[in-house]
């Protein structure tokens, strides 16, 4: 990560190892978990033993708590050298709280980095189940996270106003997730590319129960390019309006929208398949869009300019856009008996789809 918090953790513990009675309430605030490096880490921690025992956590005694850690090796355990250069760190020991409220952060932003992480290694599994496991985790942990910064004062994690025309380069913040899933990655891979093509060709031949069905959680932006997810809007939209869905109808209606469209190219389908054709679809785009949402969370972490609360708002909103969708009836289609994606693991929170503007 480039957001370096070291500095902060070792003011913190330098401010309060300078004014043990008057800064320990600091300590209230903090977990070692927060902590990037360990070491900070196992000092915190002693320093609480040594506080909940009713002594105040100075230099002398956190040194001596130190010694009886099992987890340090004695070369690091009997060095007082570093406790030295924690105190050395702090610049104003009165000011413990502000650097709790930093450290605190810090442990957000590597936490929400861990997030994107492991959603972008999830959706090089090719394995969608992988990937919707781990935005269920990071959602857990987002909502872990938020709880925990509000649980701070509010003078503490109070922000400052941003500048008129400032501007950040990462960290985008969206209304809502709808808005975030039109600006997602598409499929560039070649199976995507060959599921699309046959995806469009299926749905073309498909029943309207069929359309119905594969428009619960396929979006147009599932599709590897955006002519042919317009050219499903199109379908969808078809159905919606009790029209006649075939390949030559689809190509008329798109010119009416000015897309040009082969009929040709969207006959020959088979619309048995259409429902198995379109999963392809989604888990190629779901993938994909995984894989840039991580990148995004990451991005963010990693942005100082990034506030905590447009932070935590953004990866909220990429990780909603990465739930799946709800499904009305989990059973197969009666006219197909193809399955249809397992989407019904899901948070609270999951909306029903919107359709994304035609690009």
């Amino acid at each position: 990560m480039n957001y370096d918090g070291i500095p902060a953790e070792q003011a913190l513990l330098g401010a309060v190892l300078l004014d043990p009675a008057g800064q320990h309430r600091a300590l209230d605030l903090v977990q070692p978990d927060d902590m990037c490096r360990p070491w900070h880490a196992q000092v915190l921690a002693a320093m609480q033993r040594v506080r909940d025992r009713e002594v105040p956590p100075g230099p002398i005694e956190v040194y001596r708590e130190l010694q009886n850690d099992p987890d340090l090796p004695p070369s690091v355990s009997r060095d007082a050298v570093p406790l030295a250069g924690l105190m050395e760190a702090a610049p104003r020991a009165r000011h413990a709280p502000a650097y709790a409220v930093m450290v605190i952060e810090g442990g957000i932003r590597q936490r929400l980095h861990l997030t994107g992480s492991r959603i972008v290694q999830a959706s090089k599994t090719g394995r969608l189940e992988v990937v919707l496991l781990q935005v269920t985790i990071g959602t857990r942990d987002l909502n872990a996270c938020r709880a925990r910064w509000l649980a701070l004062p509010e003078h503490l994690r109070r922000e400052l106003p941003t500048r008129a025309g400032q501007t950040r380069d990462n960290a985008r913040v969206f209304h809502n997730a709808t808005a975030y899933r039109e600006e997602l990655a598409r499929p560039e891979d070649p199976a995507a590319l060959a599921a699309g093509e046959k995806a469009l060709r299926d749905l073309a031949a498909a029943a309207p129960s069929q359309l119905a069905l594969v428009g619960k959680w396929v979006r147009p932006g599932h599709f590897a390019r955006a002519e042919w997810g317009e050219l499903y809007a199109v379908m969808q939209d078809m159905r919606v309006a009790g029209k006649p869905v075939d390949s030559l109808t689809i190509a008329w209606e798109a010119a009416h929208r000015g897309l040009r469209a082969d009929p040709r190219s969207l006959a020959g389908g088979t619309g048995t398949f259409a429902v198995a054709s379109a999963r392809e679809v989604y888990v190629h785009g779901m993938l994909a869009q995984a894989a840039q949402a991580g990148q995004d969370i990451q991005a963010d972490a990693t942005d100082p300019s990034c506030p905590p609360h447009r932070l935590m708002q953004s990866a909220a909103e990429r990780l909603q856009a990465l739930e799946p969708q709800p499904h009305a009836d989990p059973r197969p289609a009666r006219d197909t008996e193809i399955l249809a994606p397992d989407i019904t693991t899901r948070s609270q929170q999951a909306r029903q789809p919107e359709r994304e503007a035609a690009r």
